[in-house]
């Protein structure tokens, strides 16, 4: 992954603008590429970073257990796996890296009938932070999502500032700066999407895939934009070998994915679906009807007033 990292820095450094990867990929694709990474990334991508990143506890009390020579459950590791399920793991491990961790102090017979496996594992390694552990779990998850919910909330205000998304999300607070109405609308849509998707398993497979593919569409874009801007100042310059390594590599991942796992992969397409109808409403549609403009307008006096939110003026 460090061949990605490298990618990343190039981009970074050579457009510097709120969006992140919002930004390379509407300035090396189109408005509608650009638009699919804001609202998959709203949709999906930081809610279930938020689930996942409550784990990081497990990995340091795995290292810890490693160490004392806890290592019974790895003799066997790959018991009754088979290949078609090894992309499926690659992309719950690429995650949180935490997978390991629990075989430390668990077996996969105790992981599989734990009704919480975090708690199973306190009770093994740290029985007498039993009752800590869950509050500082739930501590880290509100931690993470409060810090995702930025990113994504800003991510949404460069989308509405550049006319992708409904003028409104690009409105901060008159004081904090903070994009209130991005942040609101991603806390809502995110319980919606936990009422119909409830399986973990499933959401990380399904967002995996999509998280891959748009990372791909990423790179990708870092060798276009070299044909697009190529008098562009650039203080790191990536070989082009390594973003032709990190692609490779993540065709590999995502073709096995698709081959191994269609029921999840077609959730996935479903989703990915979304972004067409949403965009032409919000940004293919121009003419909107003067009804719905004229009550679209006083729902968003109304915000104004209710949130104290005003345009955003500042130009990147």
């Amino acid at each position: 992954m460090h061949e990605g990292a490298l990618c990343y820095a190039e981009l970074g450094c050579s457009y510097v603008s709120s969006g992140g990867d919002y930004i390379y990929l509407r300035l090396a694709f189109s408005n509608l590429i650009g638009f699919l990474r804001v609202w998959i990334n709203v949709a999906l991508l930081r809610l279930v970073l938020v689930v996942l990143s409550s784990l990081v506890f497990i990995i340091v009390a795995g290292i810890y257990r490693m160490y004392l020579g806890r290592i019974g459950n790895f003799f066997e590791p790959f018991e009754g796996s088979t290949y078609g399920k090894i992309t499926g793991a690659l992309y719950a491990g690429l995650f949180p890296y935490t997978g390991c961790s629990y075989f430390t102090a668990l077996s996969a017979y105790d992981i599989l009938i734990s009704d919480a496996t975090a708690v199973s594992f306190a009770e093994c390694v740290l029985p007498f932070l039993l009752y800590i552990i869950p509050i500082g779990i739930t501590m880290s998850c509100v931690g993470t999502a409060s810090g995702n919910l930025f990113i994504v909330g800003q991510m949404f205000m460069v989308a509405g500032r550049d006319g992708l998304m409904p003028y409104i999300f690009s409105m901060k607070h008159y004081e904090s700066n903070i994009p209130v109405i991005a942040i609101l609308f991603e806390i809502i849509l995110s319980f919606i999407f936990l009422y119909f998707i409830s399986n973990i398993r499933k959401l990380i497979i399904c967002v995996g895939m999509i998280n891959w593919t748009c990372i791909l569409l990423t790179v990708v874009g870092l060798i276009v934009l070299r044909y697009k801007h190529p008098n562009r100042e650039r203080p790191i310059k990536v070989p082009l070998i390594i973003s032709i390594v990190f692609i490779s590599i993540l065709i590999i991942l995502i073709v096995t994915s698709v081959l191994n796992d269609l029921e999840n992969i077609s959730t996935s397409l479903f989703l990915l679906t979304t972004t067409i109808p949403t965009y032409m409403f919000c940004v293919m549609w121009k003419k909107k009807p003067s009804d719905f403009n004229c009550r679209y307008n006083s729902f968003v006096i109304m915000l104004q007033k209710l949130f104290h939110i005003i345009y955003d003026e500042h130009n990147e």
